[in-house]
């Protein structure tokens, strides 16, 4: 009986490893390895459409399964009506690491002309994020939480930022705290790297250009005004379950 091989291409695993560890020996194995399971898998599977044309390009076309990484179906809700309060909330949900850029969201948060504004921030390494806030003077609430904490956050919240930078290991990602986001009507505010989500949510989220130093505060406020807004976010964050794959 034949023996059925799979591989599951979650992430670019040499460039990963290249950027934790600096070693150009370990990314040329781990290279070889990549094009090794593409080549004498029988199943394919990459973690977005950015990911599985990459591979495509690199190396050869073949069939390649898009699984992303998902929400369960009831984390996403509906928000009915627009946020009637007067400031504007933001949150940012994720760790201090490098290449999640917190202190690019410092930056932007710093430069949006309003003082009716707050910001929270959830993750797990509150000591960084304190000191990175005191580099810029902002003023914020840092948690850390288990899943009632962050939802009861998320529900509060306008807008939630997640910014990456130009690099393939950004754009054929399926950073899950984007859907996070959008499962619980959180308008992201976000670069143009951030794997498939840039382009299919683009038009119910507010993008960062590059280049772009300042965010347009009349640009969110009708984002925030429009129903239509959380409408679009919540019916595309549902083909983005978990039961909409297995």
């Amino acid at each position: 009986k034949k023996v059925i091989k799979e591989f599951d291409f979650r992430g670019i695993i040499s460039e990963e490893s290249y950027l934790r560890f600096g070693s150009k020996t370990r990314r040329m194995l781990l290279r070889w390895l990549e094009y090794f399971s593409f080549k004498y898998a029988d199943r394919l599977f990459a973690v977005s459409n950015n990911l599985a044309n990459y591979l495509r390009k690199k190396y050869y076309s073949r069939d390649v399964t898009v699984i992303p990484c998902c929400v369960p179906s009831d984390f996403c809700v509906l928000k009915t009506t627009p946020s009637s309060h007067e400031e504007m909330r933001f949150i940012y949900l994720g760790s201090m690491s490098k290449w999640q850029a917190f202190s690019k969201v410092c930056e932007l948060y710093s430069g949006i002309n309003t003082e009716l504004k707050t910001l929270t921030v959830i993750t797990n390494d509150t000591v960084t994020a304190n000191q990175m806030l005191n580099k810029y003077t902002i003023k914020a609430k840092v948690i850390s939480g288990d899943k009632k904490i962050v939802l009861e956050q998320l529900d509060q919240a306008d807008f939630g930022f997640i910014y990456r930078t130009n690099c393939k290991i950004n754009t054929t990602a399926s950073p899950v705290k984007f859907l996070e986001y959008t499962a619980r009507g959180v308008i992201p505010v976000m670069s143009e790297y951030v794997g498939d989500y840039s382009e299919t949510f683009k038009k119910y989220s507010y993008t960062i250009k590059n280049g772009e130093e300042k965010i347009d505060i009349k640009k969110l406020v009708k984002l925030r005004s429009d129903q239509a807004t959380y409408r679009a976010l919540f019916k595309l964050t549902n083909q983005y379950v978990w039961e909409e794959y297995f």
